[in-house]
């Protein structure tokens, strides 16, 4: 590759394993020292005012130091377009880039899985998608679009494993040696971040390191 894989691990995982008692920044300083970056995950219930308007400044300081900053849109199972926008400017200020959206943080079909998602929307829908996108560019936050199919970026720009787990990779029924040559081939340098569901972050984050750079490059 010309450029190296750069690994983010996303806290998501910490709230899969601690709930309630997870705790951000240690989980921070934690991916700082293993120079790895990181995924905020923006529905962070455990500690809910952190991501608040007034804890920006303080937030942006303890960020310092990531190679690698991005975060998770909130609005998975629901639409709320001034929160988009609040999480787009909450990036910008941090330099988190990419947020990672779903189809349904478009307001696109909320009732389905988004791998189902309906794209017959109505022009209105459309238009308002190609405002959010005109947003995130202004401010240079790129967007994400996770679980979606290509067709709806398509059908916006011309207007204008083992089921869903989260498993370890080298478990489960994804070949990675394609993916990783896959990625190799194409000359990928950008993040790749691991969303792990396990009673157990960091000792599934280091199992899922391990693996993945022993097949880079195979």
């Amino acid at each position: 590759m010309d450029d190296p894989i750069k690994y983010s691990l996303s806290t998501w995982n910490h709230l899969k394993s601690f709930g309630k008692k997870a705790e951000l920044y240690p989980i921070l300083e934690s991916t700082r020292e293993k120079g790895l970056g990181v995924e905020l995950w923006l529905d962070w219930f455990a500690e809910p005012a952190l991501f608040s308007r007034g804890n920006w400044s303080d937030f942006r300081e303890r960020c310092l130091g990531h190679h690698g900053l991005c975060a998770h849109s909130q609005l998975m199972t629901r639409f709320e377009v001034d929160v988009l926008y609040e999480e787009i400017d909450l990036c910008q200020y941090i330099g988190a880039d990419p947020l990672a959206v779903h189809p349904r943080s478009f307001g696109l079909d909320v009732s389905t899985l988004d791998i189902g998602a309906d794209l017959d929307s109505s022009s209105d829908q459309l238009d308002l998608i190609s405002d959010i996108l005109d947003y995130s560019a202004k401010k240079s936050v790129r967007l994400a679009l996770e679980n979606g199919q290509p067709e709806l970026l398509q059908k916006v720009l011309n207007h204008s494993g083992d089921g869903y787990e989260h498993k370890v990779p080298g478990q489960g029924s994804i070949d990675w040696n394609a993916v990783m040559k896959t990625l190799d081939e194409i000359g990928f340098g950008g993040q790749v971040v691991l969303e792990l569901a396990s009673d157990r972050a960091d000792g599934a984050a280091e199992k899922a390191l391990k693996f993945l750079r022993s097949i880079e490059g195979v």
